[in-house]
């Protein structure tokens, strides 16, 4: 077995013993792009190795996905493909877990008309509602991995030759997951979150009423519910309490914002990469919670359609913390990929809160956690917002403040 085989077997065995933590008997779904086989593949071996009692591949390919968005029938844009959708409910309610490997050229949908796009993800975003409420309430376990490809490493590793683009991309990414040289993937991963708990820990003490940003474009104040709780993989448990881990990578400890308490202007960081498309340079102003203007750089429309998804999606439902020094910051590579991205740069997103940010949100009725200060959406879709000059202060309940991070470090 060559080093490279060797390590995306390592890699695989992660997203299955520690990513969703696979128990003997249950059911995994994973959802792959075809130019991911070889992964996927890996990934089906190591379940049944850990005991799975059924392994399901849902398959899709991106340059069909592409014609299809491109010259489909408008109203058909509308429509996704629910059996497949129940399959993946009825998966979920019967207590399987599910996969997801992403990684695909960040711009595939380039030149596709950018109304026929947000028509599609408007629809699925409401489409997979009740799949989506299975994960943001962590009932079930899931994860995500990645997987290099030829048009994401094209737009990454341009300074390049072609040739080596794809192997420099699996590098970065299996680096980025702790999957190097001769260590243990596993035993590193488990370090990894128990620092990232202490995080948590230390501020689901504080109780924060508020938080404060500063930075170049930013200037925001974002208050908390007054049960918030903060969660990071290394706290996250499914409704049995077998831990899991929810992203790999993951550098992020996050919460929700109170619905109403989000006023100022935020600059992003990073592109943001929707549905195919590049936003680059958002510049976002709320009052009492909601977007009153926005402008990019690119991608406007489309960034216009996000907004248009339902009145949530104006609205913040996570703020997330990631020092500059995580690993995948110090890369300096721009992965154009939010999975990765979101991991470089402390993050907001747009849309849907996770309930399991506030005391017993997992368990409230949707009045309940709008009451309790929680966004409710269709959709959730983070954007980059940290920098090397980005400082955040907390604000206790006394009006206290509290150096959280100066110039984009924990302080």
């Amino acid at each position: 077995m060559s080093d490279f085989a060797k390590r995306l077997d390592q890699y695989a065995d992660l997203l299955v013993r520690v990513g969703v933590n696979l128990q003997p008997g249950q059911e995994l779904i994973v959802a792959s792009s075809i130019e991911h086989a070889d992964l996927a593949r890996r990934v089906v071996a190591k379940a049944y190795d850990a005991g799975a009692r059924r392994v399901s591949v849902q398959w899709q390919d991106p340059q069909v996905n592409r014609m299809t968005m491109a010259r489909a029938d408008e109203e058909a844009l509308k429509e996704p493909p629910l059996p497949l959708i129940q399959w993946r409910e009825e998966h979920l309610a019967n207590g399987g877990a599910q996969l997801s490997i992403v990684g695909e050229d960040p711009k595939l949908m380039a030149g596709v008309d950018p109304k026929r796009i947000n028509a599609s993800q408007q629809a699925a975003s409401r489409a997979w509602a009740k799949v989506m409420a299975y994960t943001t309430t962590m009932r079930r376990s899931w994860s995500m991995g990645a997987a290099a490809v030829q048009g994401w490493a094209d737009t990454v590793m341009a300074d390049l030759p072609e040739a080596e683009r794809v192997p420099a991309l699996w590098d970065a990414i299996l680096k980025a997951c702790r999957v190097y040289g001769d260590n243990d993937p596993v035993a590193d991963w488990q370090a990894h979150l128990e620092r990232l708990a202490r995080w948590v820990t230390f501020l689901n003490e504080k109780k924060f009423a508020r938080l404060h940003y500063k930075g170049p474009g930013t200037d925001l104040t974002i208050d908390l519910p007054p049960n918030h709780v903060w969660i990071s993989a290394g706290n996250a448990q499914n409704e049995s309490g077998a831990p899991f881990c929810p992203n790999m990578p993951t550098e992020e400890v996050f919460t929700a914002p109170a619905l109403d308490g989000v006023n100022g202007t935020v600059r992003s960081t990073l592109p943001l990469n929707y549905g195919g498309t590049l936003i680059r340079e958002m510049q976002l102003r709320f009052e009492k919670g909601r977007v009153v203007e926005f402008s990019a750089a690119e991608g406007q429309e489309v960034l216009q359609g996000l907004f248009d998804t339902d009145e949530g999606a104006r609205r913040l439902g996570e703020v997330a913390l990631v020092p500059v020094d995580s690993p995948i910051n110090q890369t300096g590579i721009l992965f154009y990929n939010t999975l990765f991205d979101e991991n470089a740069s402390c993050h907001l997103a747009l849309g849907r809160a996770y309930p399991i940010c506030v005391e017993g949100g997992a368990a409230m009725t949707a009045e309940a956690r709008a009451t309790a200060g929680l966004n409710q959406s269709v959709t959730h879709v983070d954007f980059m917002i940290g920098s090397a000059e980005l400082d955040i202060d907390g604000e206790l309940p006394t009006g206290e403040l509290v150096p959280i991070f100066r110039k984009g470090m924990w302080a």
